[in-house]
């Protein structure tokens, strides 16, 4: 039977003459190193880097003889913690882990993976260490595949240092090497390849090929009798058609997303539907409908979402001369977390656009330059779309030239 973290601790600090006492120090208490030290009580991984420290080892040496089993209890706790979303909890943990040489096992890779998204939820900037760690593994044991979608998440965390252009060779590259190795097709990760891949297109303003590969996931799915992430594939093809102002095709596209949404009843996907519907109705003038929907599904607005909620409902106020309602909402508008993309940026930052506007209504026309500077200033770097259109054109209304 193998040795536990406990008994090697205990056998290490008796073999260089160390007290439990002095092991503890002032990190844990002695009767919980006890405990340890007996099998009662399992160390956290901070807990076991101070320990490993102390003892002039690495983690990694405590880990060796039963590491799959540490591992795995972590990984599970982890898991545990990215379904309730607590992305802090997962990086405290794991952390400690990146600075030592992880047992090659799978669920080692696994717990990395697992790491690098919680790193795209907190902006941490350590996924890219733990991404590596993962594809080792995963090369070391001829895995692939495996290692082609640890290498997937990078994309992700691209998006969130604003390197479209990266995120897309990688997406490229992954594709590469998942056609080599594939001895079997992945369905599911061909399709979330096609996101990505379209995602990152249209981030660069390369909204024609975006569309064509959200065409031939759409295709795939379709000949596959495999329906994931179709109702965003059409959400996506909606906004690429917005941007070209072809509302036939957005009214196309929305119906299509709207459709499949409903069918697996995936109320984010719905909400971010109806925001696509709002968006388009104040974009076409349509100032009362936009704002009466917004009341309408007021009721399934998201807190994550609301920035966009308050945008629009601001928009469809200034639409209708109710500068006062417009200023109230737009004031209250903020950057969501996950609007990495830089439409998503865009919209938002046209919030201080229409609220310059108001200001120059109201007389402050320094104000209104001041800020409407602001904006273009950091908008004029985003690829083409109606937003930026819009900002550079209430840039030279305000500031002229």
């Amino acid at each position: 039977m193998s040795t536990t973290i406990g008994e090697k601790i205990r056998k290490l600090r008796k073999a260089k003459g160390i007290t439990q006492s002095q092991l503890a120090g002032e990190h844990i208490t002695k009767s919980m190193l006890s405990q340890i030290e007996n099998g009662k009580a399992q160390p956290s991984m901070g807990s076991l880097q101070y320990l490993a420290r102390q003892l002039g080892l690495e983690v990694s040496q405590l880990l060796e003889e039963d590491g799959s089993a540490e591992i795995s209890r972590l990984l599970r706790e982890v898991e545990d913690h990215i379904k309730r979303k607590e992305y802090s909890s997962v990086i405290s943990k794991v952390e400690p882990l990146l600075e030592t040489k992880l047992p090659l096992i799978l669920d080692a890779a696994r717990l990395m993976e697992n790491y690098a998204e919680a790193c795209f939820h907190t902006l941490n900037v350590n996924g890219g260490r733990a991404v590596d760690k993962a594809v080792e593994i995963y090369d070391h044991f001829s895995l692939y595949v495996e290692a082609a979608k640890a290498r997937y998440i990078m994309y992700a965390l691209y998006f969130t240092k604003l390197q479209y252009g990266a995120s897309l060779d990688l997406i490229r590259d992954v594709w590469r090497q998942y056609k080599d190795k594939q001895s079997s097709r992945d369905i599911l990760f061909e399709l979330d390849l096609h996101y990505a891949e379209a995602a990152s297109l249209s981030a660069i303003g390369y909204y024609e090929e975006s569309r064509n590969v959200l065409l031939a996931a759409i295709t795939l799915s379709h000949d596959e009798k495999v329906f994931y992430l179709t109702d965003h594939f059409y959400r996506l093809l909606a906004g690429n058609s917005q941007i070209i102002e072809d509302d036939e095709q957005v009214q196309h596209y929305l119906s299509k997303a709207r459709q499949f949404a409903q069918f697996t009843e995936d109320l984010d996907s719905l909400e971010l539907i109806e925001l696509v519907e709002v968006t388009n109705l104040n974009w076409k003038g349509k100032f009362t409908e936009a704002l009466d929907l917004i009341l309408k599904y007021s009721d399934m607005e998201h807190e994550d979402k609301r920035g966009y909620w308050l945008l629009q409902r601001g928009i469809s106020y200034y639409g209708l001369d109710r500068y006062a309602e417009a200023l109230e909402a737009l004031s209250q508008v903020t950057m969501p977390e996950w609007g990495h993309h830089p439409f998503n940026k865009a919209s938002i930052h046209t919030a201080g656009a229409y609220i310059a506007k108001i200001y120059a209504e109201q007389g402050e026309h320094d104000r209104a330059r001041t800020l409407i500077e602001q904006v273009y200033e950091t908008m004029k770097v985003f690829p083409p779309s109606p937003y930026l259109s819009f900002v550079k054109k209430t840039y030279h209304e305000l500031c002229g030239g």
